[in-house]
């Protein structure tokens, strides 16, 4: 029921909704992931990264978790924070775990290049590798330029927060 309120955009329904599961269950990790996007729809991250901690501590194995987490970071500005979660959903991917690569994989990738382009010459190299395999599972191009623009790159993309 809270998702339909939330793709119905009344975020505010959702997250009371979605306060009452957590409430009633604090390990139920999808009302943590769902409670997490309500949130960050609004703007407080603050509360956002409080609930995909939740889910993480939860289900600390679930890549898409760790996306949230380095999404909501980056967004806040703590890129540092955001890399490694980055990597560690890259590690858990779900394709990696079965010996392939999917989607979840090349977003996980993209967002990890655009991080660390932000950073100095040593990183952007690392950079330019890792979006190599961003490209190779997804078919797509992305500029990468050294610049602190990835907030606002990562932002205009419409990679959901759950």
């Amino acid at each position: 029921f809270g998702l339909l309120l939330l793709k119905a955009g009344d975020v505010q329904a959702a997250i009371k909704y979605f306060k009452r599961v957590v409430d009633g269950n604090p390990r139920h990790d999808p009302g943590n992931k769902n409670l997490s996007a309500a949130y960050a729809r609004l703007g407080k991250y603050k509360e956002a990264l409080h609930y995909a901690e939740m889910a993480a501590f939860v289900s600390p194995y679930d890549p898409m978790t760790h996306r949230n987490i380095a999404k909501i970071r980056d967004i806040c500005g703590n890129s540092i924070e955001a890399i490694k979660h980055n990597r560690c959903a890259i590690r858990l991917g779900p394709g990696l775990r079965r010996g392939i690569e999917d989607k979840g994989d090349a977003e996980a990738y993209r967002a990890l290049s655009l991080q660390l382009c932000s950073f100095g010459e040593r990183e952007r190299g690392f950079a330019h590798d890792i979006y190599d395999g961003y490209r190779a599972l997804s078919g797509k191009k992305l500029e990468l330029k050294n610049s602190n623009k990835t907030k606002e790159i990562l932002l205009k993309t419409n990679t959901p927060f759950y």
